[in-house]
């Protein structure tokens, strides 16, 4: 696999040496396709290595990689970290970095895709995402990004009662928002 020029030599051999070698060609094309910066991409993949060494560290293979073992290593490992070489330890970045590779291997079926979601909350976001489609026009990430937050919302405000949206008031959202900054 050929060098990557803007990346660190101790970040380099994590990433192409690494459990997650096979797969760093496929997420910088994916890099390309979205058109990102070069200090953008640098970044991305700056927390890809360090999460290949993470891994290494925890003998973790690719097949067992989802949406916890990320939040196990911003949440865990990167308020901590140890790590030598220039390793990128902003949570919210790293995350974002970090989910592209999941849909990667999901394509590629190395991991399990998520689970579909059933009931009236999966249904209203339907009802929400055909709207930011059809209505707004908005793309694939940005409608994801938005159906994401509201779901944690609807559960955060429903979970356990019926999906009343009538009953959502101002101050639930506000609510709602701190306790999520709260936990960034």
């Amino acid at each position: 696999m050929p060098k990557i020029p803007s990346l660190h030599p101790t970040l380099q051999g994590w990433l192409l040496n690494g459990p997650l070698a096979a797969y760093v060609p496929a997420y910088r094309e994916r890099l390309e396709r979205g058109r990102y910066a070069s200090s953008t991409s640098q970044r991305c993949l700056n927390v890809v290595s360090h999460f290949a060494h993470w891994m290494s560290l925890c003998r973790l293979p690719v097949a067992k990689l989802d949406e916890s073992r990320i939040d196990q290593f911003l949440q865990e490992h990167l308020p901590h970290c140890g790590c030598r070489g220039p390793v990128m330890r902003h949570p919210r970045e790293a995350h974002a970095a970090l989910m592209p590779l999941l849909a990667i291997l999901r394509q590629r079926g190395v991991i399990a895709d998520l689970p579909t979601a059933s009931g009236p909350i999966a249904e209203e976001l339907g009802h929400y995402d055909a709207y930011m489609l059809g209505t707004r026009g908005l793309a694939s990430g940005t409608r994801s990004v938005r159906l994401r937050i509201i779901e944690r919302l609807l559960v955060h405000k429903f979970a356990g009662h019926p999906l009343e949206l009538h009953k959502l008031q101002p101050e639930d959202i506000r609510r709602f928002v701190a306790e999520q900054l709260a936990t960034r």
